[in-house]
């Protein structure tokens, strides 16, 4: 999503990359992960002071094992050593406190962060995407512009406007930005995804389905692919293939399925018995599974 997971340190590089891989390059997770988990615990053996080899092992244990709390006690354990770590701050701030509904101790978290080192803009890119996922997508949207306005090339601050004005119901302005970044990246995959599903949302399914169709001939197996079409198809409505798409993703360990409970793009799935089960399969923590109910706020 970012640039979390850049800073190398040499006994822990491998475990960092493999991480990267299964989040950025989309091998198979159900490979990557247990390759990364493995890597992780060597360099946390080899040097308990790492901070970084515990907080990849955390990650790995939330998005392959589902393992919430033990995952918090990794990554408190990683803060405990290096509590300046921007790859903990980020991680546990985002896939841990923010996909377990608990946006306010993510943002604080990253508060902190922010005022230790202003000059990296990562830590508001991390800050804006916890305001999504806890739904404050005003303030999502004016944390996401100051770094536009400061690094206009920074293609996930884009994103993130794009999600904010979708969260807000403002489907044209969605597509807008979305169309921004697809031109920004060469057509990425991940930003067609979003742009489809804004397209579906203001209920343009003609192109989405044109935008699904490019996705799907450049390869439908693999874990990012079946979780963008099951968001997509849950924007047109075509709920029973949202949900195949989706276990299809679980079954490769989506590192994305972490965020089951809090991302609205997954709110038209949520009345299903379907959905329920897979959330009781990955553990999502009760408090993050109702967030349909919550109110936008500053």
């Amino acid at each position: 999503m970012s640039t979390s997971f850049t800073r190398q340190v040499p006994a822990s590089s491998p475990a960092i990359v493999a991480a990267q891989a299964a989040v950025y390059v989309d091998y198979p997770g159900s490979d990557v992960w247990a390759r990364a988990k493995a890597h992780a615990a060597r360099a946390s053996r080899l040097d308990s002071q790492l901070g970084e080899a515990h907080a990849v092992l955390a990650h790995v244990t939330l998005c392959y094992d589902y393992g919430w709390q033990a995952a918090e006690t990794l990554y408190n354990k990683a803060l405990a050593v290096d509590p300046a770590s921007t790859v903990t701050r980020h991680s546990y701030a985002l896939y841990c406190l923010a996909a377990a509904n608990r946006t306010d101790e993510a943002l604080s978290l990253l508060d902190r962060a922010r005022d230790e080192t202003p000059d990296n803009p990562g830590h508001s890119v991390y800050f804006a995407l916890c305001c999504i996922f806890g739904r404050r997508f005003e303030r999502a949207q004016q944390e996401a512009e100051s770094v536009i306005e400061a690094h206009p090339e920074l293609v996930q601050a884009h994103w993130i406007c794009g999600m904010a004005r979708e969260g807000m119901g403002d489907f044209p302005g969605a597509i807008e930005v979305y169309e921004r970044t697809v031109a920004m990246t060469g057509r990425s995959s991940m930003y067609l995804s979003q742009l489809a599903r804004a397209q579906a949302s203001s209920g343009d399914h003609a192109r989405a389905l044109q935008i699904l169709a490019e996705l799907n001939e450049r390869g439908t197996d693999s874990s990012h692919a079946l979780y963008n079409s099951a968001e997509i198809l849950a924007a047109m409505g075509d709920i029973e293939r949202a949900l195949d798409c989706l276990y299809g993703a679980y079954r490769l360990r989506n590192p994305y399925l972490v965020f089951s409970g809090v991302k609205y793009a997954l709110d038209p799935l949520r009345g299903t018995k379907r959905f329920r089960d897979l959330m009781t399969r990955m553990g999502v923590p009760k408090v993050a599974q109702s967030p349909s109910a919550q109110r936008s706020k500053l």
